[in-house]
């Protein structure tokens, strides 16, 4: 369960990253 959310995560701030979203450096601190 933790490793798939670890990759749901992962997915989200790439994404994030990909649509250069400010908001990124926040997701990646959670």
């Amino acid at each position: 369960m933790e490793s798939m959310d670890s990759i749901i995560k992962f997915n989200h701030v790439s994404f994030k990253y990909n649509s250069d979203e400010p908001f990124a450096l926040n997701d990646v601190s959670l």
